[in-house]
């Protein structure tokens, strides 16, 4: 029985990220429609920070670009360098609405490079992040809050695609963590047998 309930678990969330990614995927071609004229769509993103949570807990230095009417960028900074940047790029979709679509790119050079790397071969985690600038956009143009039940699929799907490395990355660290204290306990027996550890 547990079996079977598990099997039905497991379904459920398939058909969910099934769900989840057609409407993901027509959100991106089709883009974000709000009824905000284009200029005033701007200033509103021009004021807008980045997406909470899916960056982690720890606030993130960045900065907006929006010199160009139609675009505006938010770039994320670590260590004073470039690691990443959402674009919100806007065109008219009718009198008084605009269209928005969001994307997400890592520095084409630099010391965080690597970063446009890992969002080619993680798509997943690319998508995450579309997904939150997404639900940023929408909650910035339609006056509310940032909902972050919208991303949760997303958080779901990247999370299943990417267990396995994840896993290997605990594995790891809890190697290296027994490997630290392996070599500090090694060095606290050589420092006492050499008369260099603290006198009683």
């Amino acid at each position: 029985m547990t079996r079977q309930l598990r099997l039905v678990w497991a379904l459920g969330l398939l058909l969910v990220a099934v769900v989840w990614l057609g409407q993901s995927a027509w959100k991106r071609y089709a883009g974000q429609v709000f009824d905000v004229p284009v200029g005033e769509a701007h200033q509103l993103l021009e004021q807008t920070g980045l997406p909470p949570e899916v960056l982690g807990s720890e606030e993130h230095d960045f900065e907006v670009q929006a010199n160009d009417p139609a675009r505006i960028v938010w770039i994320v900074k670590e260590d004073g360098k470039e690691a990443m940047r959402f674009i919100a790029d806007l065109s008219t979709a009718g009198e008084k609405s605009t269209r928005v679509y969001v994307d997400v790119a890592g520095p084409a050079s630099g010391p965080m490079s690597y970063v446009a790397t890992r969002l080619t071969e993680y798509r997943t985690i690319r998508n995450l992040y579309v997904t939150a600038m997404e639900e940023q956009v929408a909650a910035a143009l339609s006056h509310r809050e940032f909902h972050l039940a919208a991303v949760y699929p997303a958080m779901m799907v990247a999370f299943l695609a990417n267990i396995g490395q994840l896993n290997d990355m605990d594995e790891r660290d809890s190697e290296a963590t027994r490997k630290r204290a392996r070599d500090n306990l090694a060095k606290a027996y050589r420092d006492e047998a050499a008369g260099i550890g603290p006198k009683p």
